[in-house]
């Protein structure tokens, strides 16, 4: 019981969680939305509350149940000096990140001179992960492969089962009646692959492991082995854009003795081209900015509704979600959601720090622990056998822009 004879302590860690997970669409996250409107709502019922987070969220984007300046003191803790390590992120600039992630995941899996490491890829897509380890060969190299997902989601352990059931239809001629059961014993692994395709991240690493955002916080990950490799495919879907204040140092964070710097591949989005073109630089400006474009087509919609509701009754929620607004579940009306509107704009951000490599510089800077390298590939000259880092030696004129990281 929380009262005054005997009053409870709220803790809630991983505050920027919360804005991820209200953000989920209503087909698979209306529960989650309820619940944590029901978190926010019993916040001011206890006596006291911590709300922290080692990636906090900008105060401007805080909840307004925290506030309340009577209630509520903001602190921000800064480490001595010398007590904490620059992150040293390489930039890989790619046409098409998907080619250049199979083509340097294929190192790993060759039989001469393989890259000795092992890569731990953060790739928010169990559909582009499947296809990839398809490509890769799901029958040959299953032994080499963990897809730490969504465990919860039968759907996503068929997906791979039924992948793999193809690729040995397919390869072997073999018709519905024919058990897939006999090829199992032919490949290391596959069996085993087969009954539990997804794994956890307390198992042990295998050659290449995938994460989606199940493993983007609050887990550890032991793999002094590891390579890091962050991957963005399609900058037009918000599930895959990676806001360097936050998610960057979450999943940098997961890999807890690993020592090689992370490899960030990704393409130049031209999504959000006019939010990059028009941005000042900084990132306060810019979000009133956007913010206020944003809000006169919300007051549009709720104009409109007011006029005459059956004008609005067919928008999507997820268009209505773009501009900070959703349904009462009760009412069907539409109403502002600030939880929502909040974390729109930090996606907006993020898209304004992955747009370029001057701008995820900028982010870094703007964050001052993070050093940035950026990789030019030079595809014209041969790749070395030999070379056993994970960056390419085809990599030319590596330039630091931030700051010497550490040895």
């Amino acid at each position: 019981p929380n009262n005054p004879s005997r009053p409870c302590f709220l803790y809630i860690d991983e505050m920027q969680e919360i804005y991820d997970s209200y953000q989920k669409s209503p087909d698979d996250g209306r529960d989650r939305r309820e619940s944590i409107r029901k978190m926010l709502d019993v916040i001011n019922k206890f006596q006291h509350v911590v709300v922290i987070s080692a990636t906090i969220v900008a105060e401007r984007f805080f909840f307004d149940q925290l506030l309340d300046p009577n209630r509520f003191k903001v602190y921000h803790v800064k480490f001595p000096q010398g007590s904490t390590e620059k992150i040293c992120l390489h930039l890989r600039q790619c046409e098409s990140p998907r080619t250049e992630l199979v083509a340097e995941l294929r190192k790993y899996l060759r039989k001469e001179n393989p890259i000795p490491s092992n890569a731990h890829v953060f790739l928010n897509s169990v559909r582009e992960i499947l296809s990839i380890i398809k490509e890769l060969g799901i029958l040959e190299n299953a032994s080499k492969f963990k897809v730490v997902c969504s465990s919860k989601d039968e759907k996503n352990a068929n997906k791979f089962k039924k992948a793999i059931e193809t690729a040995i239809k397919r390869r072997y001629k073999l018709d519905n009646s024919a058990s897939i059961q006999d090829i199992f014993q032919m490949y290391e692994g596959l069996a085993d692959f087969y009954n539990s395709p997804i794994g956890s991240t307390i198992d042990p690493p295998r050659k290449i492991n995938f994460y989606t955002a199940r493993a983007f916080s609050g887990c550890d990950i032991y793999d002094e082995d590891a390579q890091p490799y962050i991957v963005t495919l399609d900058p037009k879907k918000i599930n895959q854009v990676f806001d360097v204040s936050t998610k960057f140092k979450q999943v940098v964070g997961r890999l807890r003795n690993s020592t090689r710097p992370p490899i960030y591949i990704y393409k130049p989005s031209g999504y959000f081209y006019d939010v990059y073109t028009h941005s000042t630089g900084d990132p306060i400006v810019d979000d009133m900015n956007d913010e206020k474009e944003i809000k006169l087509t919300a007051n549009d919609i709720l104009e409109s509704q007011k006029k005459n509701r059956s004008i609005t009754d067919g928008t999507p929620e997820d268009y209505l979600n773009r501009f900070g607004l959703t349904r009462d579940p009760n009412t069907k009306n539409i109403i502002p959601d600030t939880i929502i509107a909040a974390q729109n704009a930090m996606n907006r951000r993020s898209f304004r720090d992955i747009s370029s490599y001057t701008t995820i510089s900028a982010a870094a800077a703007r964050e001052n622990d993070w050093s940035v390298y950026q990789e030019t590939i030079d595809y014209s000259k041969p790749t070395s056998s030999k070379s056993e880092t994970p960056i390419p030696p085809t990599v030319d004129n590596s330039t630091e822009v931030v700051a010497k990281p550490r040895t």
